[in-house]
This record gives C-alpha cells, sequence and structure tokens, in this order.
C-alpha cells in the first residue's frame, strides 16, 4: 500500500542546519531532521512513505518566487516528490504567483497565516482566493496557536479564525494542517473541519501531546482527513504509530486514498 505524505517542508542544503537552529531557538521546538532534501527522503524510505507534497518555507514575501523555483527544481529532480506553492497572504503578487506555480505543475499551495500577521479572512487575501479557486487548488493552511508566539492575544491561524473565510469560499478546497489545530482547540477544529464539505484536515499531529484520536474520528469524517508529517519538524513514524489502531481499509483511506484524491495523482 502506498502512503503519501501531504506535509513536508524543504530547504537548500546549505540553509538547512542554520533553519533548524533558528526554529529551535524562536520556537522551543527541536526539529527531528535539518529540512534537506537528503534527509526528506532518508525519512520517506525509514517509513515505507512513497511520495511526499513539498513546499519551501521562507519568511520574507521577496523571497516567495525564489522558494517555489527552488521547490520546482527539486520536484524536477525527485519523481516520488509533488510541488506545493508558498504563497504569502495578504500580497498582491501572491494573486500572479498562484498562477506561475500552476503552470509550474505545481498540485497544491500552503499559506501560513501567522508567520505574517494575516488573518485568512482578511480581505487583502480575496484576489489570492479567487485565483486558487479559479485553478480548482486545494490549499493547505498552517492551523493553531503561532509556535513561535502561542500566549500572543492575536492568534491568525486559531482554529475559530476559519469558519467565516470557509463559508465565504464554499467551493475552495480547504486542508486545514495540524488536525485543524484540534491539539490547542479541540472544539474550535471540529466547527472549522465541518463547515464545509470541502474542508479536510490533516494528521500533522504533536507525538507530544495528548490526544484521543478515536474520540476525533467520531467527531471528523474519516474521509476528510490525511497523513503529513510536517518534516522536518514531526518523526513521521510517531504519528503513523497513533493512527495504526485504524483498520487497513480506513488506514488506506487516511494515508493513500484521501490524500490521492485530494491532490489529483495518478
Amino acid at each position: 500500500m502506498e502512503i503519501i505524505d501531504c506535509h513536508t517542508h524543504i530547504c537548500p542544503d546549505n540553509l538547512a542546519e542554520r533553519n533548524r537552529e533558528i526554529v529551535q531557538k524562536s520556537s522551543g521546538i527541536a526539529p527531528a531532521y535539518d529540512g534537506s532534501v537528503g534527509h526528506l527522503l532518508s525519512m520517506m524510505r525509514k517509513n515505507n512513505i512513497s511520495r511526499a507534497v513539498v513546499n519551501n518555507v521562507v519568511l520574507k514575501p521577496e523571497l516567495m518566487s525564489r522558494a517555489n523555483d527552488f521547490t520546482a527544481q527539486v520536484v524536477s529532480e525527485h519523481g516520488n516528490l509533488i510541488g506545493m506553492a508558498w504563497i504569502v497572504p495578504g500580497q498582491l503578487e501572491s494573486t500572479q504567483e498562484v498562477e506561475r506555480c500552476r503552470e509550474m505543475g505545481f498540485k497544491g499551495v500552503k499559506i501560513h497565516n501567522s508567520h505574517f500577521k494575516v488573518m485568512p479572512s482578511d480581505s487583502r487575501n480575496d484576489k489570492i482566493y479567487e485565483k486558487i479557486v479559479e485553478h480548482d487548488l486545494p490549499v493547505l493552511f498552517h492551523c493553531g496557536l503561532n509556535p513561535y508566539a502561542a500566549s500572543g492575544a492575536t492568534q491568525y491561524a486559531a482554529p475559530r479564525a476559519f469558519p467565516s473565510m470557509i463559508r465565504s469560499y464554499p467551493k475552495m478546497k480547504v486542508i486545514l494542517g495540524h488536525l485543524a489545530g484540534y491539539q490547542d482547540d479541540p472544539e474550535g477544529a471540529v466547527e472549522a473541519v465541518n463547515a464545509s464539505d470541502n474542508v479536510f484536515a490533516d494528521l500533522a499531529l504533536d507525538p507530544g501531546k495528548r490526544l484521543d484520536l478515536r474520540r476525533v474520528i467520531h467527531e471528523i469524517d474519516l474521509g476528510k482527513l490525511m497523513f503529513g508529517s510536517d518534516y522536518p519538524i514531526r518523526e513521521a513514524s510517531d504519528i503513523l504509530r497513533k493512527i495504526r489502531f485504524l483498520e487497513e481499509s480506513d488506514f488506506m483511506r487516511v494515508c493513500s486514498l484521501n490524500p490521492s484524491a485530494m491532490f489529483s495523482l495518478p
């Protein structure tokens, strides 16, 4: 059975170790890997992951296109990696970048509102969302408390920040990362995922936090869930172990059938 990881991040080798140090220093999270493509491929082999959806994270809007060019190059060199555009919210240039990345063959879009302090429902995002819907691209949102400012008064990606945007764009295929922030706000996460039939969630969880996935499955239909590791932050094997209680057919839905359908994979 094929396992598809729908949530991974990569960066150039020369930046990998420095990025890992920055993440640990600013968030207190010790990434399991350095974010290099080599480590990703090694992690995939170790966990029998056949394919992974990848994007490159940058925090400066002017680096957006360069980051996506890097992703495109990596995907062209590795047939088991699937391109996802890194799109900066609230920026007019992002509309054209969605178009450009679609032309490069990318299968989806990633938006991290917390990094740029832009709410999902901010009107500056409207043109970006319209372009995403026009091209029928799924969009993966980081969801949950800001990992770099979890105690901040304003949370730009909390689960409850998404339903109003979702209702405004009912045709947009939305994936709420990190189980829609369930480990931060279970009720808000369930509300967000169930706000529309076009909303899904990945299982890029924090294995160190307690979570009753059997309860989650009673609240969120299995057809809405997809496996994701959040490489390089988490160890995929820890997340896969948490869902091994599923019947084989259900495990296959979450790890293979659902992500394959979402990203229109052959």
